[in-house]
């Protein structure tokens, strides 16, 4: 593997200011997600850390939290409810419990 190559200062500073302007960013679309998406089933980081889910899935498609950490959004439950498509509300409930109760 070659040495890895030196920034000059200007760069660096580039760099950083690159950084956070994605930060910055990545802040305002979490907070338009929050403000006006709709809650849903926590992803796995929300589940975790116990917060609130919110999705906006016409615009993003990370949840808000997700969006403001930079990072994937692991939503198994909407992969795993919305994988058949449209469905009556009746067998829909009974994929959802059955869901909730597997990964309990």
């Amino acid at each position: 593997m070659p040495p890895r190559r030196q920034l000059s200062g200007a760069a660096e500073v580039r760099k950083s200011n690159e950084k956070r302007g994605q930060f910055k960013e990545r802040c305002r679309q979490g907070v338009e997600i929050h403000e006006s998406g709709f809650k849903v089933y926590p992803c796995r980081h929300c589940t975790s850390e116990n917060k609130e889910c919110f999705i906006m899935p016409e615009k993003y498609e990370k949840c808000n939290a997700c969006t403001r950490r930079g990072k994937s959004c692991v939503r198994e439950f909407h992969t795993e409810i919305l994988r058949d498509g449209a469905m009556p509300m009746d067998i829909l409930e009974t994929k959802m419990k059955a869901w909730t109760d597997a990964s309990k």
